[in-house]
């Protein structure tokens, strides 16, 4: 199957997967990986019958264990994301969509204000909702918006609720059954938690495992605040250190890691560098922001054993 993510995802390693699998240690039976984002890793690393996975952002973990369970309760969650992408219109007509990405000054804005309309509108709804739960229509509404959101850049604010704007796109639901696919016959391990409870619950398969890593990039994100579910610090040194201290336990246990940074991040590499494999992929750049008005290129690095 050709390389797929579940949904475009701001820090999404679909791109950089060749170089991951070329450096995977297939003599593991399983993969652990907590920090989830998008899940285009777990997806597409079909040589690892089982996985451990999770993240503290409940949505795709819940997508994933939705996709993975009992096929009544799957087509029920397809089939009603369906319908809500029915109702809730949120792309123009090709013949206008086209006229929009075009920048066609003549568009009126009325034009496509229906379509801004059912963006904003389902996206206060969905809001409300999350706060008491995240059940499957929570889940399969969170796709609903991120792949309908500008850029597909999932955003949510201090106070928690999602905050990005109206893209002029759609979620592609084919993605779900492709998933489901992708996942059968594996055994899959889900958490909504943080990267410690993940890696503490899979210590025993840490000698068969092969442990993959792509935390937060300390640095650029830590002044950032995040008001999801209480969540009001973004990384920090001591996430730093802590992950650094996992890399040289699951290191001394037999396992493989590999760890996915930013060479211009100094802070996670020097508390590994001095032990383990530091290689730069110069041919693989992002542009990232820095304060309001400035970017800078940033070039990918891995860290492994």
């Amino acid at each position: 199957m050709k390389a797929f993510q579940l949904l475009n995802y701001p820090g999404s390693k679909l791109r950089l997967l060749p170089e991951i699998q070329q450096r995977i240690d297939r003599s593991k039976k399983a993969l652990i990986e907590p920090f989830l984002g998008g899940a285009s890793v777990m997806l597409n690393l079909s040589s690892f019958h089982e996985q451990w996975c999770g993240d503290i952002i409940p949505y795709v973990v819940r997508a994933l264990q939705i996709i993975t369970g009992e096929e009544p309760a799957f087509e029920r969650a397809k089939d009603w994301l369906i319908r809500l992408q029915q109702e809730r219109v949120i792309v123009p007509p090709p013949d206008i969509l086209r006229r929009l990405r075009k920048g066609d000054s003549s568009l009126e804005p009325s034009v496509i204000a229906p379509y801004k309309k059912a963006y904003y509108d389902y996206r206060s709804t969905w809001n409300e909702e999350r706060h008491d739960n995240c059940n499957d229509t929570v889940a399969m509404g969170f796709l609903f918006l991120a792949g309908g959101c500008v850029n597909n850049l999932v955003r949510f604010g201090r106070t928690g609720d999602f905050n990005q704007g109206w893209g002029a796109r759609s979620f592609n639901v084919e993605n779900l059954d492709k998933a489901r696919s992708a996942l059968k016959g594996r055994r899959v391990h889900l958490y909504v938690s943080s990267f410690e409870q993940v890696l503490t619950d899979s210590y025993h398969v840490w000698p068969d495992a092969f442990v993959y890593l792509d935390p937060p990039y300390g640095g650029r994100t830590e002044a950032a605040t995040n008001g999801l579910y209480g969540l009001n610090t973004a990384w920090t040194a001591e996430h730093d250190a802590r992950l650094a201290d996992f890399c040289h336990r699951i290191h001394d246990r037999g396992g493989k890691f590999l760890l996915s940074n930013l060479r211009e991040n100094e802070r996670l590499i020097k508390a590994l560098q001095d032990k383990f494999i530091v290689e730069e992929l110069p041919h693989i750049k992002y542009k990232a922001s820095v304060g309001r008005h400035e970017a800078r290129k940033q070039t990918e690095v891995f860290v492994r054993n």
